[in-house]
């Protein structure tokens, strides 16, 4: 049997794509079926909580449909010794340079790091500028981690627009540069110019991060 693609998906991204009530885009975009789908054993914790307690969603409970969805159709990472010992490690040399990285970020770039294969998606753009600096003191892999502006491009080459900017419009404030893209403040807006405004917002993370940022603009051309 042909061994799958290992994909690491932080808590973070799983936030935003149940806000956004991407569960379904999600599955078809990480197809478990052809990969190897992973997530931190934390989320099933921390996410039930940033959802009791961040009251800016306008159907807190569609999120949470959506969040179990997502919840259950992914595995939970298991991190051996050494994977724990060397996401130690990462953290503490995060902290010592000021580095914006959190335990379950260090825990995923870790086993990136360990099992030498994997491509890593996450919604926090300050983690993958982290991840960047990082490559300064440690061996880290190139292009490698994806954002959440590459997920919402995939997103869009697969799904109705109209219907994923309603979506995202509804829970605009799940993330800044998001609803901005989409012109959520807007009556109507355009797919050519969201897409533009999402590659833009790549772009200019990709002079900061040249080294770890997945090429391209889409997941679909890079996720195995």
């Amino acid at each position: 049997m042909t061994e799958r693609s290992l994909i690491l998906l932080d808590n973070d991204i799983l936030l935003k794509a149940a806000a956004y009530s991407l569960s379904g885009s999600s599955k078809r975009i990480f197809d478990i079926d052809r990969l190897d789908c992973q997530i931190l054993s934390s989320a099933k914790y921390v996410l039930p909580q940033v959802l009791a307690t961040k009251r800016t969603f306008t159907e807190p409970n569609a999120v949470k449909s959506e969040m179990e969805v997502l919840l259950s159709t992914f595995v939970e990472l298991e991190l051996t010794d050494a994977e724990l010992e060397a996401a130690a490690v990462l953290e503490q040399l995060a902290i010592r340079n000021s580095l914006e990285l959190d335990v379950g970020e260090s825990q995923l770039l870790a086993v990136r790091i360990t099992r030498s294969q994997g491509f890593l998606l996450t919604g926090d753009k300050r983690a993958i500028s982290a991840i960047e600096l990082l490559c300064d003191h440690v061996e880290i892999p190139e292009n490698f981690v994806a954002c959440l502006e590459q997920f919402m491009v995939s997103v869009l080459q697969q799904e109705s627009f109209s219907d994923i900017r309603a979506s995202v419009c509804s829970n605009a404030t799940a993330d800044k540069a998001v609803a901005i893209c989409f012109s959520c403040k807007s009556p109507c807006a355009d797919e050519a110019n969201v897409v533009e405004a999402l590659t833009s917002y790549i772009t200019d993370l990709r002079k900061s991060s040249r080294r770890v940022l997945a090429e391209g603009t889409s997941l679909l051309a890079v996720v195995p």
